[in-house]
């Protein structure tokens, strides 16, 4: 896709690969909607992008997805992108006592699986009144094969990636096309104090946006093209790298 005069909707805009989506789809002269928890490191890019609509929003809550879909109705009717990319990544240990373990469970399924399924039911329609439209949903390396310290998280990222492609199955012959981002290690907030080399979000961003416009489905950035052939080949050397990672 050409996201030249496109309509773009980017969750969890704020920071990391979010952000760095926001200001390459800005520079390839689309009108992003972005939305987050907090929005206050948006507040700079409005001033230098007025084609920038920010909008605070949970995701997880009906009342802000409306919020967001309200914004997008006040300048049109359509919409030509949407990219689910918002997640969070928890350590737990499964089988350890207490409500906050209960909690975090409970968040990270919302965040990362419940609340992607909800924005694509949302904007589809937005979507469909489009000429040709792109839902981007962001799964990761962990759902090929997970690692120990974030079980529940490599359940969330396969669950995206299986998710999409059933999407991708009821979507056939229709307007609308569906893409799974899979990237690799990213110097994010997420990521920060790994001794693991990471790619910088700028990096990321940019590569994703490129294979996107070649028509690329399947987005597998920078190592995670080693690792997917590493898996096809050889899924238990593929396992015992991620493990514990």
């Amino acid at each position: 896709m050409d996201f030249n005069n496109k309509r773009v909707l980017i969750s969890g805009g704020s920071s990391g690969i979010g952000r760095a989506l926001v200001v390459n789809l800005l520079n390839q002269g689309a009108s992003v909607f972005t939305c987050a928890r907090d929005v206050s490191t948006l507040v700079e890019l409005q001033d230098q992008y007025p084609q920038l609509h920010v909008v605070q929003a949970d995701i997880c809550l009906a009342e802000h997805r409306q919020r967001i879909f309200n914004e997008i109705l006040r300048s049109g009717e359509t919409l030509d992108a949407l990219f689910n990319n918002a997640g969070v990544q928890y350590a737990v240990e499964i089988g350890t006592a207490g409500d906050e373990l209960t909690q975090q469970i409970e968040q990270e399924l919302q965040i990362n699986l419940c609340a992607q399924l909800q924005m694509c039911d949302k904007f589809l329609p937005l979507l469909k009144k489009s000429e040709r439209a792109l839902i981007v949903n962001v799964s990761s390396c962990l759902a090929l094969t997970p690692k120990r310290s974030a079980p529940v998280y490599c359940a969330s990222k396969a669950a995206i990636s299986s998710f999409s492609r059933a999407l991708a199955y009821q979507l056939e012959g229709s307007n609308v096309a569906v893409a799974v981002i899979y990237p690799p290690l990213v110097d994010t907030s997420m990521t920060a104090g790994r001794e693991a080399k990471t790619i910088s979000a700028e990096s990321c961003a940019e590569d994703i946006v490129a294979q996107l416009g070649r028509g690329r489905r399947q987005v597998f950035v920078g190592k995670a093209r080693a690792l997917r052939l590493i898996h096809r080949v050889f899924p238990g050397l593929a396992a015992r790298i991620l493990k514990n990672s």
